[in-house]
């Protein structure tokens, strides 16, 4: 069995190698005929030397004139533009705050200053308009009833006094 098998791989490899042989040409291109032939070779005469042309004589080539240059024309010297001076912005005037009217209560040697227009009753404690010494004072300020109260008392209390002040208080409402 090795051997059919190493004769089949011989066989094929000598085939391809023929095949290339062929393919390949072998030779050239030109049928090789059996007979033995002669061609005549031709007697070859020498050939009369040409006779020289006479050569042109070169004519010189034309110069060029030099071209003339431009003369620079001078290129006027730029005039500086006048820097504008900044002109001084105006200063603004104060404007004046608005005023929001105040009432002052400065007659009983105490001074109360209240925003807006506000009208004060004024009244005494013993007699009928109030005094350095005494005197009550009711105004109605910022949706509240207020009420200063001022006496010179040495013999009250400030707790008694309060305890008065706060039922005529709860009294007048």
């Amino acid at each position: 069995m090795k051997i059919t098998k190493n004769l089949k791989y011989s066989l094929i490899i000598s085939s391809i190698s023929l095949l290339i042989i062929i393919a390949c040409g072998g030779g050239g291109s030109e049928p090789i005929s059996d007979s033995a032939t002669q061609t005549p070779t031709p007697k070859t005469e020498p050939t009369p030397k040409p006779t020289p042309a006479p050569t042109p004589k070169p004519t010189p080539a034309p110069t060029p004139k030099p071209t003339p240059k431009p003369t620079p024309k001078p290129t006027p010297k730029p005039t500086p533009a006048p820097t504008p001076k900044p002109t001084p912005a105006p200063t603004p005037k104060p404007t004046p705050a608005p005023t929001i009217p105040t009432t002052t209560l400065d007659s009983y040697g105490f001074n109360l200053t209240l925003d807006g227009k506000i009208n004060i009753e004024k009244a005494g404690l013993t007699e009928q308009n109030p005094s350095l010494n005494e005197g009550i004072v009711f105004f109605e300020y910022d949706g509240a009833n207020s009420i200063l109260l001022w006496l010179t008392d040495s013999n009250t209390s400030i707790k008694d006094f309060l305890a008065d002040s706060y039922s005529s208080l709860a009294n007048s409402q």
